[in-house]
Parts: structure tokens; sequence; C-alpha cells
């Protein structure tokens, strides 16, 4: 007969490899940043107000990819948009595409 120790002991190895199986599967399809996506939230959400001048002046200018998800993530706030991770990072990589053109990942 075997007791419930035994069972969760001989199981944890198989029930760990499921789990680190699963998180690898599930990180592996974050999808990078789609800036067509971006520029489509963008012009209905926020030009309206933003012409690129905004995006050009030297006292608003972005100087990092991680600012310009700031700016987003604060318009997105102040504007009452549901957007997730996904959407912000759209945006910020067609304002980063369009206007900044920064390096590197953030």
């Amino acid at each position: 007969m075997h007791d419930g120790n035994t069972y969760l002991k001989f199981n944890a190895p198989v029930f760990a490899l499921i789990l680190a199986t699963t998180l690898f599967v599930a990180g592996g399809q974050a999808q990078a940043a789609d800036p067509e996506r971006g520029k489509l939230l963008y012009e209905n959400h926020c030009r309206v107000c933003h012409t690129s001048v905004v995006h050009i002046r030297e006292d608003r200018k972005a100087s990092s990819r991680e600012e310009i998800r700031t700016w987003v993530q604060r318009w997105r706030k102040e504007l009452g948009l549901q957007w997730g991770y996904g959407e912000i990072d759209d945006v910020m990589e067609y304002l980063n595409e369009r206007y900044y053109r920064l390096d590197g990942q953030s």
C-alpha cells in the first residue's frame, strides 16, 4: 500500500519537468512588439493631440526606449485606455522606429 508521501515523491520530478516545460514554452511565445499595430493604436488614440512636433522638441525628446515606454504608460493611464504590456510595447516600438531610432532592448 502506498502512502501519499511516496506518491508525491515519485511524481515530484515528473511534475517539475512538466512545469519547467510549460514555463519554457509559454516564455518562448512572448511576441516581439508590432510597430504596425502600434501605429494604428497611436493614430486612433494619441495623434488627435500629438503631432510629430511633440516627439522632436528638445525639451521632450526621449533619450531611451524605457523613457518612451514611460511616456506611453503615463498617457495610457491619463486617457483611461485599457492597454496591456503588448499594446504599450507596440506603441513604444512604433514611436521609436518613426521618431527616435534608439538602439537596444529595454
